[in-house]
């Protein structure tokens, strides 16, 4: 919306209609609704989001910087937000603090105002509170049919439609909990799920110990008049129940749950530069790719992401050795580095180890669950005093950091095919997507620490390593790690605590079935040699993401940008931090240009400076 509004208004001969449809919140949308619960934290610090642009970005239309949300909490524009606790949150934080999603949606919805306040008179905005249940092409237009009834045309459509409806469950434990009256409640946005549905002091089991298991633990926990104090003389947390909490089992194949997040010491826009993976080595790659030859993450790729997260490592561990004599340790065949570090003073023990971080429990007693118990809480305990240690102070958090620094340049060596079909499936998808966010993705250090207060207080069990959730003969779902012996549990609820599959074809999404099901759109899929995978993602084309239909064309006016796109493009899903060059705001920027019927590059418009006022 920033974008069609300060592009238009550097092209005032023409007058420009944008009508806007969202079904729940018109600038903030339902992922970020501003009435849901405060307890539900982000997992970006206030000072590292913005919507808007700066000298950073590359893109053809009018740079319009505007307050990042810290910056506008500063400034007290939240001052006039109708919610006692929202405003109490946000006089507490700090530049490095995560805010709530409800105050995040109030941010959103006050950069929308903000934009439409600074439309030229050549913009008119018009919002509706409604979801596009069908489009259909009329001429050289598009008839937009809404879920309230109402019909709309319009001359270009951008589909901006972020995380999708899960398509009903069909699948085995679905079946088992329709069959025996128990409760399966499947992936979704846990602000989502009415959580009343679980009742207190009964067992309830969450599948899944990533973001929204710790949306969970917070509304079933927190959310129920729980509270968390701190202990008097060592200051050690400690959960008080209010006794409405359910008894919470919980696992996943890893057993632990997702690397806190380090103490954020790089500012607003400091980040990691590559070394390795380059720009220039990112070129290569992509006029290969282009040339008829994929690349292979596995052998091309990553071994470069490898050494930058191995380079952050040894950089803080060795600060007193110049970075060209670690750069050129890291870059050093295997055997060779791990002695050339030793010999610069980090020997083989304190090396970085991507066994040991990817795979935390495999070193984890597992004679019995109060043995598991036990070294789970101090592994926990490790992990809130690393990242206490900052994310660059402390050698394990600078490091995989670096792998959340590196998304802008690993989406390039990703995107639109340039790794290939083979590739794509088996070491992105499978192995590479899942490892970043286990490492790079997780929650504030603050949830770690909660969660070890929970465990203590005896409100919640992690199963252990390689959780399996069964159904069992008298009805009740059972989870049980194989590697415990006594790690057994049952439940007559069971959470999948994980977002819905991003894949368009699996949607339960009304809009895109029936674009798909019309032929107006299609499932994208990377055909390389003998190797064919379909990626799930509605099909665009590259910059500006033209929606690819049925045959191989591309719509002239339709447009598809963000989450729906996984797939053609990777990590969709990320926020834009100020100051590094996001990508999101460049691909904004061209999408709205070409929707506006922009020339790419024009001379009147392309660094056409800062955006001045009326």
């Amino acid at each position: 919306m920033e974008r069609l509004v300060e592009n238009a208004r550097a092209h005032r001969e023409t007058s420009v209609e944008v009508m806007v449809f969202d079904d729940t919140s018109v600038g903030a949308g339902k992922v970020w609704r501003p009435d849901q619960a405060p307890q539900l934290l982000m997992n970006t610090v206030t000072s590292q989001i913005t919507m808007f642009t700066d000298d950073t970005i590359e893109c053809d239309g009018p740079i319009c910087p505007g307050p990042s949300m810290y910056e506008w909490l500063s400034e007290g524009h939240c001052n006039a937000i109708d919610d006692f606790t929202l405003r109490t949150e946000a006089a507490m934080l700090d530049a490095n603090d995560y805010p709530s999603r409800a105050l995040y949606g109030h941010y959103l919805l006050w950069c929308l105002s903000r934009t439409l306040d600074r439309a030229a008179q050549n913009v008119a905005v018009t919002p509706h509170l409604a979801r596009i249940s069908n489009i259909a092409q009329a001429g050289h237009t598009w008839l937009l049919e809404t879920d309230t009834g109402r019909s709309h045309v319009a001359d270009s459509v951008i589909l901006t439609l972020g995380h999708l409806p899960a398509s009903p469950q069909t699948d085995a434990l679905a079946r088992f909990a329709s069959q025996n009256d128990v409760t399966y409640i499947p992936p979704a946005n846990p602000a989502d799920v009415d959580t009343s549905s679980i009742p207190a002091n009964q067992s309830v089991i969450l599948r899944g110990l990533g973001l929204c298991f710790f949306d969970y633990l917070s509304l079933l926990t927190v959310a129920r008049g729980g509270r968390f104090e701190r202990a008097d003389g060592d200051g050690t947390l400690r959960y008080i129940r209010s006794g409405r909490e359910p008894h919470i089992i919980a696992g996943c194949r890893r057993g632990v749950p997702h690397h806190a997040r380090g103490a954020n010491q790089k500012g607003v826009s400091e980040r990691h530069e590559p070394r390795f993976l380059t720009q220039s080595v990112i070129d290569q790659m992509q006029q290969r790719a282009a040339a008829g030859t994929p690349v292979d993450f596995n052998t091309d790729v990553w071994p470069l992401i490898r050494a930058e997260v191995e380079f952050a490592y040894a950089k803080a561990a060795l600060p007193a050795v110049p970075e060209k004599e670690i750069f050129s340790a890291v870059a050093e065949a295997p055997t060779a580095k791990a002695q050339v570090l030793s010999q610069l003073g980090l020997p083989a023990d304190r090396q970085f180890n991507w066994h040991n971080i990817l795979n935390p429990a495999a070193s984890a007693p597992t004679q019995t669950s109060a043995d598991f118990r036990a070294w789970l809480l101090d592994y926990l305990r490790s992990d809130l005093q690393l990242a206490r240690e900052g994310n660059k102070s402390n050698p394990v958090k600078a490091a995989v950091d670096v792998m959340r620094d590196l998304r802008n340049e690993a989406r390039q060596v990703i995107d639109h095919g340039v790794v290939s079909a083979h590739s794509y499936r088996e070491h992105i998808v499978s192995t590479y997507t899942p490892n970043n966010a286990f490492l790079s993705i997780g929650p504030p250090a603050s949830r770690i620490e909660e969660l070890i207060a929970l465990i203590e207080a005896d409100v919640v069990s992690i199963v252990g390593p390689g959780m399996r959730v069964d159904p069992s003969s008298d009805g009740r779902f059972v989870a049980y790690s194989p590697a415990i012996p006594d790690s057994t549990h049952s439940a007559t609820m069971l959470v999948d605590a994980r977002l819905p599959d991003m894949s368009s074809q699996f949607s339960g999404d009304q809009l895109l079935t029936n674009l798909i099901a019309s032929g107006l759109a299609r499932v994208h899929q990377l055909d390389q040699g003998f190797t064919t995978y379909v990626t799930g993602a509605i099909d665009v084309t590259p910059s500006p993401y033209r929606v690819v239909d049925r045959d191989g064309g591309a719509h002239r006016n339709l447009f598809a940008f963000g989450i729906p796109t996984e797939g053609v493009h990777w990590a969709t899903a990320a926020g834009v931090r100020p100051g590094v060059g996001s990508v999101i705001l460049s691909d904004a920027d061209a999408v709205a240009r070409a929707a506006l019927g922009l020339r790419r590059n024009s001379t009147e418009l392309a660094g056409s400076g800062v955006c001045g006022n009326e």
